[in-house]
């Protein structure tokens, strides 16, 4: 989720240095909703994970 912000920062400063004109609203809004819907994809894959090494902690021991 942090690269997913750190590429949203990346375009909202190269719009800024370019001009605000180079995006209409009506892309903002599209790139905001494929953010966001890319973090929550990003979040169920993370739970579903996780709650799979809960489920089966002998097939995922801890590192060490």
């Amino acid at each position: 989720m942090r690269e997913y912000g750190a590429l949203h920062d990346c375009i909202y400063d190269f719009v800024e240095e370019r001009g605000h004109a180079l995006l209409r609203v009506e892309e903002v809004r599209v790139l905001v909703q494929c953010f966001n819907r890319a973090i929550a994809e990003a979040v169920v894959h993370y739970t579903r994970i996780r709650e799979r090494e809960l489920l089966e902690p002998e097939a995922h021991p801890p590192p060490g």
